[in-house]
């Protein structure tokens, strides 16, 4: 097997199944997606538009769209085309409301040509269409791409496969041919691919690797690729001429990527035991063995062959490290899976064809036993992924609902929950949303601590009711959002009266792969909204059913009686650190200072004159002047 397709052109009989791939993947991507909501982030996008941005983006006002998309420097990064795409959503969402069914359209037609593309890509390494099949079902029901084809507006997934693998293939069709005319269609791909997203930005060094691997140099196709690598690695230079006043920045300093490099910590090598539960584990194990034993000994390999498969490794390993820093929720798993879904399927493909011997055909039958079980487990990623993200937004919807019937207008909730967002689109704004942990996309309204909440209810609350809503994981143990506890509702600072349970979510669906159960809860598959990761238990069955996994979250709600932070705290509450070199400190309607050296405050030491120097009075500003006394300094009362 070579690495290129034999003929220069796709034949009348391929360009019938290509069409018909497109097609059949589209229709089935609107029937799989078809419902009555939006989900995070595209809920975010819009409502932030609608509720905190005054509805800046208007359908009437496109141009506002258009400029700002390419004038500034978003917060996710330099991406354009995805913000006019993100523009235009959340701007139809003000006018018309979160009705998504023509965004559910649109995403089917991409999601059919993503499917076509990786058709045609697949048919470079695979000789049978049966595991081209095989492979493009691998890429297109795992569940880091079915979660990220439910946000249809907020940075459409579908559309950088499509721009990664349109590229390639016609990169290669320049390579099969030797046609220059290909160029004309690679160059403008590869400069607009990571204005949809910089992660495209990945297609030039691979061009350069393959011409490396391939042609032993650089032909005109490499050079167009290096130069359009370097356009990934400053994406606003080319834009810089139209806008002079946009910076010329490197990738690694804007957006979320500087976000996620400039984050201390080690790296999240747990991702290597993700890669096991977002595609079927006994397959991928199966196909791990097979590649280590075939690189090893180079059984039944070509030089070809051989090349072919040293690509794919190159694509799996440049689309995969990076997340070593850069991950934080399976999602971002999805672009590796495209040569890696290539990969399994071709060791499979060896597999089946060594074995055809009928000597051997006992462990034919073993094969095709494993990659049966494992059909059925990937399969059923199609239904858990539906159910879930169903049953998750028909809570959220109900909630929603019920602030309407029970609270007037206006009335302050504050949540632990990522998706308090959702509760108030689709209470179309009857809540005023606010953040302990976690948080919405309003930085303006997180709640840090208990100086944030004291200056909230002294001069934010407005004479409002304020509730405080705990969104509960049944089990904390290895779940990704165990940071999240609403703390301020567990161990209270202020007087709360418990109003109840409003509302849960209990999604269970069920697995077939037995290695699953060996799989640590915290890399258990996410089968809801890429963005919802944090707000919901995941992992085995609660009731211990056998061969099921379950989503699950409690809502319960508490009404705020009283504003005093410190005065109802059953501990010291810490008010302020570091003024002047003392901690000051509220317990029991009573306010303290201490040294800040000297260690955590003690009520009993403090009476006793445990400490060096120590202030006492009623309230903090009181004790703050009484500081700046001490110390030599005359405070101003703000």
């Amino acid at each position: 097997m070579t690495l290129a397709i034999t003929a220069p052109y796709v034949s009348r009989s391929g360009r019938a199944e290509l069409t018909a791939v497109f097609l059949g993947s589209a229709i089935a991507y609107v029937l799989w997606r078809w419902s009555e909501f939006l989900v995070w982030d595209d809920t975010s996008s819009a409502g932030f538009n609608v509720y905190s941005n005054n509805g800046h983006f208007a359908l009437d006002r496109m141009t506002v769209i258009f400029g700002e998309a390419f004038s500034y420097i978003q917060a996710d990064g330099y991406r354009p085309i995805s913000a006019i795409i993100r523009g235009v959503g959340a701007a139809y969402v003000l006018q018309h409301g979160p009705r998504p069914e023509i965004f559910i359209f649109a995403n089917g037609i991409v999601c059919g040509l993503t499917a076509a593309l990786f058709l045609k890509f697949a048919h470079l390494f695979l000789l049978h269409a049966g595991t081209r099949y095989f492979a493009t079902f691998l890429l297109m029901a795992s569940t880091p791409v079915l979660t990220g084809s439910l946000v249809l507006f907020s940075g459409i997934q579908f559309l950088v496969f499509a721009f990664i693998l349109s590229t390639l293939n016609v990169y290669f069709a320049y390579d099969r041919s030797a046609n220059c005319r290909w160029l004309f269609a690679l160059a403008p791909l590869l400069v607009a691919g990571p204005l949809v997203r910089e992660f495209v930005g990945i297609v030039g060094p691979l061009i350069i690797v393959h011409e490396i691997l391939h042609r032993r140099g650089i032909r005109l196709a490499g050079i167009i690729a290096g130069i359009a690598f370097l356009h990934a690695l400053f994406p606003t230079f080319l834009i810089s001429f139209v806008v002079p006043d946009l910076p010329v920045t490197f990738v690694f300093n804007i957006g979320n990527v500087n976000g996620f490099l400039s984050r201390p910590g080690d790296l999240h090598w747990r991702i290597l035991l993700d890669v096991f539960s977002v595609l079927p584990p006994s397959l991928l194990l199966l196909a791990l063995g097979t590649l280590m034993y075939r690189f090893g000994s180079f059984w039944t390999m070509s030089v070809n062959q051989w090349r072919g498969q040293l690509f794919l490794l190159i694509f799996f390993a440049a689309s995969f490290f990076p997340f070593l820093k850069l991950f934080n929720s399976q999602v971002h798993l999805a672009y590796s899976l495209i040569p890696l879904s290539v990969l399994v399927a071709a060791q499979i493909e060896q597999l089946l064809i060594v074995l055809v011997a009928p000597r051997r055909m006992m462990l034919r039958a073993c094969i095709l036993a494993v990659v049966a079980v494992a059909v059925t487990d990937h399969a059923m990623n199609i239904y858990s992924v539906r159910q879930v993200t169903r049953d998750i937004y028909g809570t959220i919807i109900s909630i929603a609902r019920w602030f309407q019937r029970e609270v007037p207008k206006g009335t302050v909730v504050i949540s632990n929950a990522h998706h308090l967002e959702d509760i108030r689109l689709y209470s179309r704004g009857h809540i005023d949303p606010w953040a302990s942990v976690g948080g919405i996309p309003d930085k303006s309204r997180w709640l840090h601590g208990p100086e944030d909440y004291r200056r909230f209810l002294d001069e934010r609350r407005n004479g409002k009711p304020v509730f405080l809503l705990d969104v509960r994981l049944p089990e904390l143990s290895e779940q990704r959002g165990r940071e999240r506890v609403f703390r301020e509702v567990r161990d209270p600072i202020f007087a709360i009266k418990m109003i109840g349970k409003i509302a849960s979510v209990a999604s269970r669906y069920p697995f077939v792969d037995p290695l699953r159960v060996f799989l640590p809860t915290k890399v258990a598959a996410w089968p809801g909204p890429p963005d919802l990761e944090f707000d919901f238990y995941r992992g085995p069955s609660l009731d211990g059913l056998l061969f099921t996994q379950e989503v699950a979250a409690d809502y319960v709600l508490y009404r705020v009686t009283g504003d005093r932070l410190w005065q109802w705290a059953p501990h010291p509450v810490l008010l302020r650190q570091s003024y002047f070199t003392f901690n000051i400190v509220g317990f029991r309607d009573r306010v303290y200072a201490i040294p800040e050296a000297e260690g955590s405050f003690d009520v009993a030491r403090f009476r006793s004159g445990g400490y060096s120097r120590s202030f006492e009075g009623t309230d903090m500003e009181s004790v703050m002047a009484a500081i700046g006394e001490g110390v030599g300094f005359q405070i101003k009362e703000r």
